[in-house]
């Protein structure tokens, strides 16, 4: 896994989430939180 890729690619990733603002599904944001708790962000 290139980690400084995915580092790179967490602003994107949390700019789309937000635009589900409620919607998104409460496992997803936790992926992302642990996506970014893996890399160290």
């Amino acid at each position: 896994m290139n980690s400084d890729a995915w580092k790179a690619e967490i602003p994107s990733l949390e700019e789309h989430f937000a635009q589900f603002g409620r919607r998104l599904p409460a496992r997803m944001k936790k992926q992302l939180d642990e996506l970014k708790a893996r890399l160290g962000v």
